[in-house]
């Protein structure tokens, strides 16, 4: 079997790149928010979305690709569950300082401003 990778991280904070380097990586197949976001709850409803990435979804890319996985801030919370599929999957988080990701947000969206001072 592969490697299964999640990257973890907000907006804004490097979560694109990583997964164009690790998809660029010979024998890979890894997404930027291929997943439908997640309830943050725990529910019948979340297990069977992450089964269905996990085992569906993973699965079938590994039996030709030896590294696949998906790069979202939507796995954070969903973690410990994807854990019982894949018990060895890898998951790299990413961080960036604050004020950097605020201000990266405001010039992205062409200097609007969305939060209240």
């Amino acid at each position: 079997m592969g490697t299964i990778v999640i990257g973890i991280g907000s907006g804004r904070c490097g979560t694109m790149s990583l997964a164009r380097l690790l998809d660029a990586q010979p024998g890979a197949h890894v997404t930027h928010e291929k997943a439908l976001p997640l309830s943050w709850e725990p529910s019948p409803e979340r297990t069977k979305a992450i089964k269905h990435h996990a085992l569906d979804f993973f699965e079938q890319l590994l039996l030709d690709k030896t590294l696949v996985g998906d790069v979202s801030l939507w796995w954070l919370q969903s973690l410990e569950e994807l854990r019982q599929f894949f018990p060895h999957v890898k998951v790299i988080a990413l961080r960036r300082d604050r004020e950097e990701t605020i201000n990266s947000w405001i010039k992205q969206e062409g200097g609007k401003q969305y939060i209240e001072e």
